[in-house]
């Protein structure tokens, strides 16, 4: 009697017993796809591991736009992988130069993009509690036309504002691919640790490749 009842109901419902048409599950709702369409969406069934291990990925993928949304805007700070949101805002400093794109900034301990234990023991760069000093960093340089002394020219003037606006200290952090490292200690900034120091140096005397040292933070001395 059961079974009659079911056959009946799916037979009020157009469908055959054995042959259920396919369904995207959303959430607790099952929607039947309508004859001929195409399941591009994937499905996400809930309360399986394979669904749970999809929501962590896309958790993880969402915290991670999330992450570099912020580090482009240069409101917030790395701190040992992870985003912390600083007390201070960041002053971005105006700069133009024809044939490039250069963005700067004034920061300070509470914004800083670099850890005060990169620099703790380079003289002038932190106060007697460790906490990275007032400073220019460089957040980014774009030269489009290479090869005409513009990117010297820029860090020339980089350096000017870092001494006319704090005492000449200066921090940026170099890219990986390609790696600027030697184009900035030419300009008169060093690496700060001596692994990064050593595989600059090397790269520039005997055209050592380069390692992941060489991408240390790169500050410039005080006189």
């Amino acid at each position: 009697m059961v079974s009659f009842k079911i056959l009946k109901l799916c037979t009020k419902l157009g469908c055959k017993v054995g042959k259920t048409k396919p369904s995207v599950t959303l959430g607790a709702v099952n929607r039947p796809l309508t004859s001929g369409a195409k399941q591009t969406a994937p499905i996400l069934r809930f309360g399986t591991r394979q669904a749970e291990q999809t929501a962590r990925e896309m958790t993880g993928a969402t915290q991670l736009a999330e992450q570099n949304r912020a580090l482009i805007s240069g409101n917030r700070k790395i701190s040992f992988g992870t985003i912390t949101k600083p007390s201070v805002p960041v002053e971005h400093i105006p700069y133009t130069k024809e044939g490039a794109k250069v963005t700067i900034s004034y920061r300070t301990s509470e914004n800083s993009v670099i850890e005060g234990d990169f620099v703790k023991n380079i003289k002038g760069y932190t106060d007697t509690a460790g906490n990275i000093l007032p400073h220019i960093y460089l957040d980014s340089i774009v030269v489009y036309d290479q090869g005409k002394g513009i990117g010297t020219s820029i860090m020339q003037d980089i350096i000017k504002i870092a001494k006319e606006r704090c005492g000449g200290r200066l921090l940026l952090h170099p890219s990986f691919d390609p790696n600027p490292s030697p184009f900035y200690y030419k300009c008169g900034l060093r690496s700060t640790t001596k692994e990064g120091e050593n595989e600059i140096l090397a790269f520039l005397n005997n055209g050592t490749p380069f390692r992941s040292a060489s991408s240390s933070p790169m500050y410039l001395p005080i006189e």
